[in-house]
């Protein structure tokens, strides 16, 4: 009965760690798409960029927002 305890609780310690993993990772990207989405924001209003360079700057963005999610949701799942 106790090799089952120290299993389960290894088990527990493994899916911390990854869930922390993780949960670091998505903090990372999701700062660092706000950080840049709020400079061209700034830019915007100090005009100091184009309309159409900050929509293809933000569109990049969205991007890179699909490509976290997917990356997320695929680290959640190899995780299991």
């Amino acid at each position: 009965m106790i090799a089952a305890e120290e299993l389960l609780s290894v088990a527990a310690t493994t899916a911390k760690k990854q869930w922390t993993a993780i949960r670091d990772e998505m903090t990372y990207q999701l700062g660092f798409i706000a950080q840049k989405t709020a400079k061209v924001m700034a830019q915007l209003v100090a005009k100091t960029i184009t309309v159409k360079a900050a929509d293809l700057t933000l569109h990049l963005l969205e991007l890179d927002l699909n490509s976290a999610l997917a990356e997320f949701e695929l680290l959640i799942y190899a995780a299991a």
